[in-house]
């Protein structure tokens, strides 16, 4: 991950398996109500051949929206392994 992870980012999804030394003040903590969201991704993302593979969908990850500074609707997802 750069020094500047999500800068202009406008839509999208960032997952992370670890959180990063810093996270830009243009992106907000928070957003409740992706559980359904959540455990059907990690159930697709069991059927792949990559470290995301055996995410649990029963701990939900920390969630930042942003970029806000471009009217960004994306997100960073921190899973807590």
């Amino acid at each position: 991950m750069g020094a500047h992870l999500g800068y202009g980012m406008r839509r999208g999804t960032v997952l992370l398996l670890q959180a990063p030394s810093r996270i830009g003040p243009t992106f907000i903590e928070g957003g409740q109500g992706f559980d359904v969201f959540w455990r059907l991704f990690t159930r697709m993302l069991a059927r792949e051949k990559t470290p995301f593979a055996t995410l649990d969908s029963n701990v939900l990850p920390q969630r930042y929206a942003g970029d806000i500074a471009v009217d960004g609707r994306g997100e960073l997802l921190i899973v807590k392994t």
